[in-house]
């Protein structure tokens, strides 16, 4: 949707339509007031009672790299952020309009991911989905690196498109799996946090890198990065089979 509004219209628009969004999320979640189930109290402050749920989160090998696999893909893949537009419009020379396409593509490619993701599965499909994306998306990002020309961009975009959005479904899958319920609301703002210091990172990262060395480069660095966490995750989940919980049933 950005794409296609960049490419009638200028950002004014755009940062526009995105701070009406915000504004129909808030008026969406105030129709939630009342509806939340209240949580059983624990005899324990919150601060302890966070640290036991972050205790808990972590304790486990596999949770514990799947918290520390999404905080680093952020952190190096996040740098294509800042690095997309200098790559788009100085090493590719495709202006604005090739700049809108390029992440077209990608969205394309992440709403694939994302559908594909979404399908459940047994244990062994869904660490394979997980591993799959992480290995598109860093293939994707060093092919964009090495794409000469904007049509060969555009589809290394939307295969980083398809592998993020395969592994970020896939990511929240086996959490909500692997954690019991009742640490959902830790496990998951934990993720949160730690993909939210990881994204920041990258913003800095990727304007260093961008600066210095160009887009190409970044995107390179983003990709071998990303790549590296997807062979360390790819033994974890060898020697550790994760043991999955039954999925919960709708309500």
């Amino acid at each position: 949707c950005a794409a296609g509004v960049l490419l009638f219209t200028g950002p004014e628009a755009l940062l526009t339509i995105n701070a009406a969004t915000f504004i129909l999320s808030a008026l969406l979640l105030t129709r939630l007031r009342g509806m939340a189930r209240p949580a059983e109290p624990t005899g324990e402050s919150l601060l302890s009672d966070t640290r036991a749920g972050i205790r808990a989160v972590i304790g486990d090998r596999i949770t514990r790299t799947l918290m520390c696999t999404s905080g680093a893909v952020v952190m190096v893949a996040g740098t294509m952020n800042v690095a997309e537009l200098v790559l788009a419009q100085r090493e590719l020379g495709a202006g604005s309009s090739g700049f809108a396409l390029l992440i077209c593509a990608y969205g394309c490619g992440l709403v694939g991911g994302s559908l594909l993701g979404a399908s459940d599965t047994d244990e062994d499909g869904l660490r394979r989905r997980y591993l799959l994306g992480l290995a598109l998306l860093g293939a994707g990002l060093v092919g964009s690196a090495l794409a000469p020309v904007l049509g060969l961009a555009m589809a290394t975009f939307a295969l980083s498109g398809l592998g993020n959005g395969l592994f970020v479904v896939s990511d929240r899958v086996l959490l909500q799996r692997l954690v019991p319920e009742r640490l959902h609301g830790r496990t998951f703002g934990l993720l949160d946090a730690v993909d939210s210091w990881g994204f920041g990172g990258a913003l800095l990262l990727g304007g260093a890198l961008a600066s210095a060395y160009g887009g190409s480069t970044t995107f390179a660095l983003a990709g071998v990065g990303t790549l590296l966490v997807w062979l360390a995750a790819a033994r974890v989940l060898r020697r550790a089979r994760p043991v999955l919980r039954p999925a919960l049933a709708a309500a």
